[in-house]
């Protein structure tokens, strides 16, 4: 079996809650070859399990019916792939988010030209 890895993060940004991060991976047959893709097979395979399953129901309403990838915590996602004919593996892992860090922050103490000692 050819299967195909997905990994990207989502990013939730609230002025009621602190930001949140979660890394999703996905391991899916190959006719899923995007991010749009992989969303769209999750989308399909948590309404069906919505739609099929008590624990889907009971989710469901517990998320009064706006169920979303925060609402997932603490479910058994094996349920929720064995909704999908395409999905062969999913996780969803909360990333902690540093408060003051960010993509550009930088790395390097105050450096001045005459403050490094030179190798050669």
């Amino acid at each position: 079996m050819t299967t195909m890895t997905h990994e990207f993060i989502l990013r939730r940004e609230s002025e009621m809650f602190p930001t949140k991060m979660m890394l999703v991976n996905a391991t899916t047959d190959l006719t899923i070859s995007t991010d749009e893709e992989v969303a769209d097979a999750i989308k399909d395979a948590v309404t069906s399990w919505a739609r099929q399953s008590e624990e889907g129901r009971d989710a469901f309403d517990r998320a009064g019916t706006d169920l979303n990838v925060g609402d997932l915590a603490g479910e058994n996602i094996s349920e929720i792939v064995a909704h999908s004919p395409n999905i062969y593996s999913l996780e969803l892992n909360h990333i902690p988010v540093a408060s003051d860090w960010l993509y550009d922050t930088s790395l390097c103490n105050d450096i001045t030209e005459d403050a490094y000692e030179s190798d050669s």
